[in-house]
């Protein structure tokens, strides 16, 4: 049985103002960590990088929080996770399990939003919202994704440029690539970062053709049926 401030939260949900829509808070939350993971490792800020990382957990649960099901699932992986990170050490086996723990909590929360979006029958701005999220949860899971890559053989990523070797000792190899999940997802291929071993080629060929497709697809139908129903309601 869910607690009374759990059921209390799904129900504050339903006319929420668009500052506190589910969907609108997992965007925001994504974007920050996308932005700010990267620059709490460079500075070195294991306050910020815990921040950003419970900050994008939480806003995950609370998207959710009307899945009982899903919610539970999530809330029994969110233990594992916790425990993982509190004795993570890069390149450890409890490394590899935060990984792939967080991997599943995030694919879950992946799925349970996009069907979501999918079977709504109105599309709102927080639908739209909704469709973006998907699309950064993506990103941070391949991402993942290269990192267990990397683990299990440190040669399926290398840098193409004679510099200095993104994953040197002491350095945040999931900051390094979640950088180049992004950077495959938008197709822009800077051409910094280069796959080498089979499975992360194929990794990065399904990061180009989903971006693209997604946003070609999903996104802009999504937008334009939003549209047309706005351009609905204002005509007399």
């Amino acid at each position: 049985m869910r607690s009374k401030f759990v059921t209390f939260l799904a129900t504050s949900q339903v006319n929420a103002p668009w500052y506190q829509a589910p969907y609108f808070i997992l965007t925001i939350t994504l974007l920050l960590v996308t932005l700010l993971y990267p620059l709490a490792r460079a500075v070195h800020s294991a306050l910020l990088h815990d921040t950003v990382v419970n900050l994008m957990l939480l806003a995950s649960l609370y998207a959710i929080i009307d899945r009982k099901w899903v919610f539970r699932t999530l809330g029994i992986l969110l233990i594992p996770m916790l425990a993982a990170n509190w004795f993570y050490e890069q390149g450890s086996i409890l490394a590899d399990f935060a990984a792939i723990a967080t991997m599943l909590f995030l694919l879950l929360t992946t799925l349970s939003v996009l069907v979501h979006v999918i079977q709504a029958k109105r599309v709102n701005a927080d639908m739209i919202y909704g469709s973006v999220a998907v699309y950064l949860l993506v990103g941070i899971i391949i991402a993942l994704c290269f990192l267990f890559l990397h683990n299990m053989d440190p040669g399926s990523v290398v840098q193409s440029l004679d510099q200095k070797d993104p994953f040197g000792h002491g350095s945040d190899n999931f900051a390094v690539l979640l950088y180049f999940s992004f950077i495959a997802l938008t197709s822009v291929g800077f051409g910094d970062l280069t796959p080498v071993s089979a499975e992360a080629r194929s990794l990065t060929m399904f990061a180009g053709l989903f971006g693209q497709l997604y946003m070609a697809i999903l996104i802009a139908k999504l937008v334009g049926v939003y549209t047309a129903q706005e351009m609905e309601k204002t005509k007399p």
